[in-house]
């Protein structure tokens, strides 16, 4: 409205502004990110590229860390052998 233009074209059934100017931005970006992620990123940090063992074991350092805090010694030192192992 400073530049001149009238209320009427900011109104939810003239919406150009917000599918251009925002929602195009945004969906590119997070496209983009994803493209980065599967094509080129292959580090552990990655949440696309994880696999599903990945998952796995990082849930199970997790249930070690909580185990831990409400002081299951005993259940985090089983859980933290078998992710030695290789029994995650």
């Amino acid at each position: 409205m400073a530049f001149g233009y009238p209320s009427s074209i900011f109104n939810a059934s003239n919406a150009w502004w917000i599918w251009g100017g925002w929602g195009a931005t945004i969906t590119g970006a997070l496209l983009g990110v994803a493209v980065y992620d599967l094509c080129i990123f292959k580090h552990g940090e990655s949440p696309i590229n994880y696999s599903r063992q990945k998952w796995h074991e990082e849930g199970r350092k997790a249930e070690v860390g909580w185990l831990n805090m409400i002081g299951d010694r005993g259940g985090a030192r089983d859980v933290a052998d078998k992710l030695e192992l290789g029994q995650a």
